[in-house]
């Protein structure tokens, strides 16, 4: 029984070692299958990153190929076209250089239209922005004729800078002699500004100290009423003045109208699309530097509205900001992505946003100083975008590029982009086309009826014409397609509309924020424009509107543009700022600037604000508050135009404070920001009142005093129309 008992116990001994030896087999066998299937898919997971790293340095390969080879023959168009330029000179008239400054289009449009006309002439003209003029090349001019336009208060086009400063570099006065070169000016201005075309009278003026020999008279035309008029009565005897100059033979002059841009139509998407048309164009640029993967860019730019309307915000940039670096400017810029959105107005029919943009650290060219300007690049509503297709009866899909036609002196290249990008973000669809747009389509009616109409409306010489164009075209600012629609036997090809179009020029605002402040940040106001017209049309803002659509992460091309309206350098200076309505927005910045001075060397700071309703659109209300409470801001004076029946504006409330303002003239500085139109004027004319009524000027010595202040920056102004 012992020995039988003592096998059992052996065998179920046996039997448990067994079992544990099967389970621990079971358990290994368990674990090391698991760790074969880590370690497969482990395997796969490599495998297919590595293939996707060997697929997109294949597909980034293939992009920049594809990019070079677009780049080389656009040199090698380039070439052709210089070489054939080269060879007309030898061959042709005398050779013509027409330079162009411009801010928004107008000048580079006349320029054109110059060279077109030189031509039919018997001249070998060549039409050059002045950013890419060989500045060195001016004493060998044989015949120059500028076109340059005048922004702000008196300072040059973006692309007029360098071409300007240095034309009128003193040291120039004895080295670069010009006594060889004819020349000619026409200055495009604004009369609602003080220093009206200043620009091409400055520029005309030291031509002359230089020694040129000026063959006709220096035009000048009036965007605020007649340009296109002026514009046309200057060049009616331009040719036939210089016609005895190069001794040639009178005759009369037939422009044939030409193209300066040719499409290429793309049957299937290149690597690479552009998402704005200002980051390729210029033929000092790469275009593959800034273009996007394309398709981030084809989910955002060659739909319908509805996927169409999510446009720049919605590519996959990619841009750290620590690691940005380089010049942004009006042909470079920087896409900034919005912080903050908020409404200002609590109350009444109307909206006006704050908008805060990141920029980059330590980034020189996109550092501000209050008083400085945002130049943002707006983009078309798609529901206008979508009636511009329809009419057209175009495929808002299409990859087009647009590059410069054979023989044509344009630099301009779009593209490649979908049409409805093309038309997204390079025309002005909002803005009433030129006179000479009007002649243009004259000539693709087939109604006589219609075709005659447009040619009167494009006349500058006709008197009936030009009273139509403004009664019917510039009065109710009727855009483009607005008259494409009631001209309905125009037939025109969608790259003949997005030459003919207005160009969509950016749009400036008064930086509102200090960047000791906001260190990485630029703030704008803006006003949503909202509007009807004569004929009962409703028309929005282009930017506006824009800025009303995205939210915080959006993308915003933008630059910075400096400005003169500065605050004095000794912060112990007096200031008087009078900025009602939005006028307020660089007098924010100024204030956030004070705040950061001692507080020991602080002048006086006085702001004079107006808006309608204390309770509606009295913007950075609080934040006044504040300034006042820690002594940047020494007083505020309100005028509120709508709050009791009879109307209060800012000139009004200037007359109860004529002691301290006048104190200020005398001693400190005096700002005004804002409408330049009625207010500026009614504000300009008030400070007169002043002086004469505290200081005892008459009226002459009282503007000249004001003159004396604005030669000196002590009286300055940013106003707009």
């Amino acid at each position: 029984e012992e020995d039988t008992e003592n096998s059992c116990v052996g065998s179920l001994r046996e039997k448990e070692e067994g079992d544990m030896l099967e389970s621990l087999f079971s358990s290994s066998y368990v674990t090391f299958a698991l760790a074969l299937l880590v370690i497969g898919l482990a395997t796969k997971v490599w495998s297919v990153l590595q293939q996707r790293k060997r697929d997109e340095a294949t597909r980034r390969q293939r992009q920049l190929l594809e990019q070079r080879q677009r780049f080389e023959q656009l040199e090698r168009q380039r070439k052709k076209i210089e070489d054939e330029k080269k060879k007309k000179k030898a061959t042709g008239g005398p050779p013509l250089t027409i330079v162009f400054g411009t801010q928004t289009g107008t000048a580079e449009e006349f320029a054109v239209t110059l060279g077109n006309e030189a031509e039919a002439a018997g001249f070998t003209p060549n039409v050059v922005d002045m950013e890419d003029y060989e500045l060195d090349q001016l004493s060998e001019e044989n015949m120059l004729i500028i076109v340059c336009a005048t922004y702000g208060e008196g300072e040059p086009p973006d692309n007029a800078k360098e071409f300007y400063e240095w034309l009128m570099d003193e040291e120039r006065e004895h080295e670069d002699a010009l006594n060889s070169v004819n020349y000619t000016v026409f200055g495009l201005g604004n009369r609602t500004y003080e220093h009206y075309n200043v620009m091409g009278r400055r520029m005309d003026r030291r031509l002359k100290q230089l020694g040129a020999n000026q063959v006709y008279a220096r035009g000048e035309g009036d965007d605020d009423s007649s340009l296109e008029e002026d514009f046309a009565i200057w060049k009616k005897d331009l040719w036939s003045a210089l016609f005895p100059v190069f001794n040639m033979t009178a005759k009369a002059i037939t422009v044939v109208e030409r193209r300066h841009l040719r499409m290429v139509q793309h049957s299937k998407p290149p690597a690479t699309l552009v998402e704005h048309w200002r980051l390729t164009t210029g033929p000092s640029q790469n275009p593959s530097a800034l273009a996007f993967p394309s398709s981030a860019s084809a989910s955002a730019s060659a739909s319908s509205s509805s996927s169409a309307s999510s446009s720049l915000g919605a590519a996959d940039i990619g841009t750290e900001l620590k690691g940005v670096s380089g010049v942004y400017d009006h042909r470079r810029p920087f896409l900034s992505k919005i912080t903050a959105v908020r409404e200002l107005h609590k109350g009444g029919d109307r909206s006006c946003l704050h908008i805060e943009m990141e920029l980059p650290p330590k980034c020189s060219s996109l550092t501000y100083q209050p008083g400085d300007h945002v130049a943002i690049f707006p983009e078309n509503d798609p529901l206008l975008v979508e009636r511009v297709i329809a009419r057209l009866n175009t495929d808002p899909q299409m990859i087009i590029e647009l590059v410069p036609a054979e023989g044509s002196s344009s630099k301009t290249h779009i593209g490649p982009c979908s049409v409805f990008r093309a038309l997204t973000s390079y025309c002005d669809l909002a803005t009433p086309p030129r006179r000479a747009v009007l002649g243009s389509l004259a000539r693709l009616a087939s109604n006589p009826d219609e075709a005659e109409r447009l040619r009167r409306l494009g006349d500058g010489t006709d008197k009936q014409g030009t009273a139509d164009y403004h009664k019917w075209v510039t009065g109710p600012s009727r855009t483009l397609v607005e008259i494409l629609e009631e001209m309905s036997s125009v037939v025109i090809a969608v790259d003949h509309f997005i030459e003919l179009a207005p160009r969509l020029a950016p749009r400036y605002y008064s930086i509102s924020s200090s960047l000791r402040e906001h260190p990485n940040s630029v703030h704008a106001t803006c006003v949503r424009v909202v509007y009807e017209t004569e004929t009962g049309r409703h028309h929005n803002g282009v930017c506006s509107t824009w800025f009303g659509k995205h939210e915080v992460g959006f993308r915003v091309p933008l630059y910075i543009r400096h400005s003169d309206f500065k605050m004095p350098s000794d912060p112990s200076v007096p200031i008087l700022m009078i900025g009602p309505g939005t006028g307020l927005a660089p007098f924010r910045g100024f204030l956030q600037e004070r705040r950061h001075q001692p507080k020991q060397k602080r002048g006086d700071a006085i702001l004079f604000f107006g808006c309608r309703h204390p309770d509606q659109d009295f913007i950075y209300r609080e934040e006044l508050d504040e300034h006042l409470a820690d002594g940047s801001l020494t007083q505020l004076v309100t005028a509120f135009s709508r709050e009791h029946q009879h109307k209060v504006y800012v000139q009004h409330q200037m007359k109860l404070w004529a002691d301290p303002i006048y104190k200020i003239l005398q001693e400190g500085h005096v700002y005004i920001c804002g409408d330049g139109r009625s207010m500026s004027k009614a504000v300009h004319r008030q400070l007169v009142e002043i002086l004469i009524e505290k200081g005892g000027y008459t009226d002459e010595s009282a503007e000249a005093y004001l003159s004396e202040m604005e030669n000196k920056a002590r009286f300055q102004l940013d106003v707009w129309q």
